[in-house]
This record gives structure tokens, C-alpha cells and sequence, in this order.
């Protein structure tokens, strides 16, 4: 079994007169001993990857940064990947809050790549809705690169004001999608029922916005 380390720090801007605000974590995870660590990194370091580190396939050494972003009663989630990742199987991407509503209707999610984009509503098994948000089941796609995975939706008209958290998990195994689907969302967390199935998985602490 591998054993991942998370390492996390925030970089936050909010505009109160836009009514826009944003949250973004920068990743770096290296295998060292048949072992990923995974460690937060700053922007200027994510800008500035070596690009033999991105090119040679040797060099077991990925990035990826992750933006919760609020403009009005709009919310966006986005993962991008800076180099492929070793492993391309389903993965999940979430927003969640337990004060906060969303129109149901206007969940949407994409995933972006250099071959193509495949776009997933609500009425694909891959979506799941909750009382407190929703998620994507999206497989990444083999013999690509550049991934980026968007979730998105609007906000209720009649919510209170609270706390909205993005997350993600990425597969470090060979998941189906029915697997991928047994999950819940709590405390701005992304939980597998399974605890074989959640160790399959990075696990990280969320972005989040107030509002």
C-alpha cells in the first residue's frame, strides 16, 4: 500500500464589492521509495517546474493546483494538472456546504484535455446530488495530458450566507466508477464508505470560500 503525506497552505483573495472571491493550492507529489509525498508549493514554484521534469517520463514528479472560485451566485471548482499523473482512473471532484443551497439544475462538470472534452450533467451516473452539494465521478483520459476538471452550479437564490469548500481526490489505483460513487460529503470532505477503496485515494484538506 503507498502512503501519501499531505502537506497544505492557502493562498486567498477576496473582493467584498465584486462579491468575488477566490482560494488556490498549489501541488507538488514525488515518489521517493515507492512512496508518494504530496507537499504544498508556492505559485511562483508551480510557474517555474523545470521542464525536463515535465517532459521525462522518468521522473516520477507531478503538479497540479486546485481554485474554488465565487462571482455573484456563481461557484466553480477547477484541478488542473501541470504534468499527467502516473495514474488515470476515476476520479472525484466536489463542492459542498452546510449552509449554503444550490440550484440543482445548473450543476455542471467538464473535463478538458489536449485530445478532447467531455462534459457530464446531471442526469449521467457519474454525477451525484446531496443535501449539502455534489459530485463527479470523471475518469481521466488514457494517452492525454493538460487534464483539467471543472465543477460547477449556481447558488440559491434563498441561501444564507456560510461556507462553500471544494474538494478532490485522485486515484492512486485501478478504480471502477461504481466504486468512485460510494462516497459522502462531510465537513468539506470527500469519504468513501469503503476505507479500503478511501486508501486507494490522495486525500487532501479543501478550499473554501465565505460568503
Amino acid at each position: 500500500m503507498k502512503k501519501i503525506i499531505i502537506i497544505l497552505s492557502i493562498l486567498f483573495y477576496i473582493d467584498v464589492n465584486a462579491s468575488t472571491s477566490s482560494m488556490t493550492k498549489y501541488y507538488k507529489t514525488t515518489m521517493n521509495n515507492d512512496k508518494y509525498l504530496t507537499q504544498e508549493i508556492s505559485a511562483y514554484d508551480y510557474v517555474n517546474v523545470p521542464k525536463f521534469e515535465l517532459m521525462n517520463n522518468e521522473v516520477n514528479t507531478e503538479y497540479k493546483k486546485m481554485t474554488l472560485i465565487r462571482s455573484g451566485s456563481y461557484v466553480r471548482l477547477e484541478v488542473s494538472w501541470k504534468k499527467t499523473p502516473n495514474y488515470l482512473s476515476y476520479d472525484v471532484i466536489a463542492i459542498m456546504s452546510d449552509n449554503i443551497s444550490f440550484n440543482n439544475n445548473t450543476v455542471f462538470g467538464s473535463q478538458k484535455n489536449n485530445i478532447n472534452t467531455i462534459n457530464y450533467s446531471t442526469d449521467l451516473q457519474n454525477t451525484k446530488i446531496f443535501a449539502n452539494g455534489f459530485g463527479i465521478s470523471m475518469n481521466l483520459v488514457d494517452n492525454a495530458n493538460e487534464h483539467t476538471l471543472i465543477l460547477q452550479a449556481n447558488i440559491s437564490s434563498n441561501s444564507r450566507t456560510g461556507r462553500i469548500y471544494g474538494n478532490y481526490r485522485h486515484a492512486r489505483n485501478n478504480i471502477s466508477l461504481t466504486n468512485s460513487l460510494n462516497y459522502y460529503l462531510s465537513n468539506g470532505n470527500i469519504n468513501f464508505y469503503n476505507s479500503t477503496i478511501d486508501s486507494y485515494y490522495d486525500k487532501i484538506n479543501p478550499v473554501w470560500i465565505d460568503i
